[in-house]
């Protein structure tokens, strides 16, 4: 219910009570009224939230697929917080989706808002990032969360609100070794938050014990101490271009 009130020449101010909806977006009422012959009419505007109402994974057809490569199509190739030997065992911070089967078959395939939000990024952020969206949600308990988008190969979706499951992109590379996206889901106080960010964390000391490493990373406000599996196959990186 939205009260206003109305102000005219002919009588007090009057208030009036309309039932509205009101689902995310930009919204206008109208309000007509005549009186002794004249005619007034009020207009209100106002902007509610974008509000999230779920989230599914950026890629496949239904919106749910596994992170294993068990034939559903799409698999997570290299998870967060996983060490990369090419960038000096440095941790991901984000997931890398790939379709299954040969190492391009996901280039140009689309790539979706995982949720309702607002478009804050877009923009070719330079090698190895290639182009990136990043897409801001406002959930219901107010907190806000982003999701980022990174080696697109094309952007679709570039300003404004979307949608969730609306195609913004397709697959793309950008000098990896092949079409990937990489997908990262970040809180407000993410240092990199409404830009792209390094894609890895930075190590200080790493420590090899029986097939363990032990990583202590630097941190913007404190630093932490994590045991993850020892990872040792190289990172290649021919380049090559999306079909």
């Amino acid at each position: 219910m939205v009260p206003y009130s109305l102000t005219n020449g002919f009588q007090p101010p009057t208030t009036y009570t309309v039932e509205v909806d009101l689902t995310a977006g930009n919204h206008t009422i109208e309000l007509e009224y005549y009186e002794n012959g004249g005619e007034a009419v009020v207009k209100l505007n106002w902007t509610t939230p974008w509000i999230s109402d779920g989230f599914d994974y950026p890629v496949g057809e239904t919106g749910y697929v596994t992170e294993d490569h068990d034939g559903d199509g799409w698999y997570n190739a290299q998870d967060f917080g996983f060490p990369n030997p090419g960038f000096g065992n440095k941790l991901h911070l984000g997931e890398d989706w790939n379709g299954e089967g040969n190492r391009d078959i996901d280039c140009c395939e689309p790539v979706y808002a995982v949720s309702r939000g607002t478009i804050v990024y877009v923009e070719d952020a330079g090698s190895r990032w290639g182009n990136v969206i990043i897409i801001r949600h406002d959930l219901p308990d107010g907190t806000q969360v982003e999701s980022l988008y990174g080696h697109l190969q094309s952007m679709t979706k570039t300003t404004g609100t979307v949608e969730r499951r609306e195609q913004i992109g397709t697959i793309g590379k950008d000098g990896w070794p092949s079409c990937h996206l990489h997908f990262e889901i970040r809180f407000s106080n993410c240092p990199s938050w409404g830009t792209p960010g390094p894609g890895y964390s930075q190590v200080i000391v790493m420590i090899q014990r029986a097939g363990l490493i032990l990583l202590i990373l630097s941190m913007p406000t404190d630093q932490m101490l994590i045991i993850i599996p020892f990872l040792t196959s190289p990172l290649t990186k021919p380049r090559a271009q999306c079909p």
